[in-house]
């Protein structure tokens, strides 16, 4: 009987040790937070989840760390943790904020790099998050301010990205209706090239069967074919030169023999990367229909800003007191 006593007592006393080694963690976060030291918050809150992988204290206090050194997805995969457990309505609403607010940024940085495709998306997903904090408390009028606010600013990234793909659309047409001149003469080069290459004759020989003839890409240089993206295949036994993506029979030109020079800077477009000087990459031109220009990206950001610049205005008022209430209510 005493044996069991003894076991209970320790049993007892290692839970109560192990409590006591989270709340330390805690309490110590909770000091560097308050002084700004979020990373040193981090290592804490990390270590009261160590202590306790189903602590809802320390789980949200660790997203809370994160998001204030903009690590917004790894803080959304913190506050996401607690979703399926939280059966109040009121938390279960900031926490849906706080998962909004972290796709929001991301969504954001995504619009500092020019990828439109995925801001929407990720915004979409914000849209949703804070959707739902209304669906469990009505009342909470910040995540109806972020909720229109991401609608918003939504209708006009689809708006830009429907303007880019018209603008993409119409490039692509007029490049068609200068092709269609030159296509009966492609047509006959590609049969003359295929000749060609089934022949095999004398200096007409095109190894890579791109309609450039071997003696034009070969150009000696040093005792050495020319290598333009220095793959180890030689020009004129690569497809592509210049690895931009675009094959060297279509950068050829009519005249394969004397491939097209666009931009007249002295490198035929075959072994140029910028073959138009437009000084965008022709690797990246066939992705631009997804792209932003960066004025517009500049834009976007800037209007974030000031609308992030009024809601602090007005929610700083009522919520001075409570400064951190939707983070740190629990």
């Amino acid at each position: 009987m005493k044996k069991i006593i003894l076991i209970i007592l320790l049993i007892t006393s290692t839970m109560y040790s192990f409590s006591q080694k989270e709340n330390s963690y805690i309490r110590k976060g909770n000091s560097y937070y308050s002084k700004g030291k979020y990373a040193d918050a981090e290592v804490e809150f990390q270590k009261a989840v160590n202590e306790n992988p189903v602590s809802d204290i320390a789980i949200f206090d660790l997203g809370d760390a994160l998001y204030k050194q903009n690590k917004f997805a790894k803080a959304q995969e913190q506050f996401t943790k607690l979703l399926s457990e939280e059966t109040d309505k009121t938390k279960l609403s900031e926490l849906y904020y706080n998962v909004g607010n972290c796709q929001f940024k991301e969504g954001e940085e995504l619009i500092g790099k020019q990828d439109l495709e995925n801001a929407i998306k990720k915004l979409e997903e914000a849209k949703e998050s804070f959707k739902n904090a209304i669906k469990n408390n009505a009342k909470d009028k910040e995540a109806k301010y972020n909720y229109v606010f991401t609608q918003n600013l939504l209708e006009q990234l689809q708006q830009q990205q429907q303007q880019n793909e018209e603008n993409q659309d119409n490039k692509d047409n007029k490049d068609d209706k200068n092709n269609e001149e030159n296509e009966d003469d492609e047509n006959n080069e590609d049969d003359k090239n295929n000749e060609n290459k089934e022949n095999n004759e004398g200096d007409k020989k095109d190894t890579d069967g791109d309609g450039i003839p071997d003696e034009v890409e070969k150009e000696q240089q040093d005792n050495k074919p020319p290598d333009t993206d220095n793959d180890g295949s030689p020009n004129y036994n690569d497809v592509d030169s210049d690895n931009d993506g675009i094959p060297d029979s279509k950068e050829a030109g009519a005249d394969p023999e004397n491939p097209q020079d666009t931009d007249g800077d002295g490198t035929p477009d075959y072994k140029d990367l910028d073959s138009d000087g437009d000084g965008t990459p022709d690797s990246e031109e066939a992705q631009q229909m997804y792209s932003i220009s960066e004025e517009d990206a500049k834009r976007l950001l800037n209007m974030i800003d000031e609308k992030d610049k009024e809601t602090h205005k007005k929610v700083q008022m009522k919520q001075k007191a409570k400064q951190r209430t939707k983070e740190k209510n629990w």
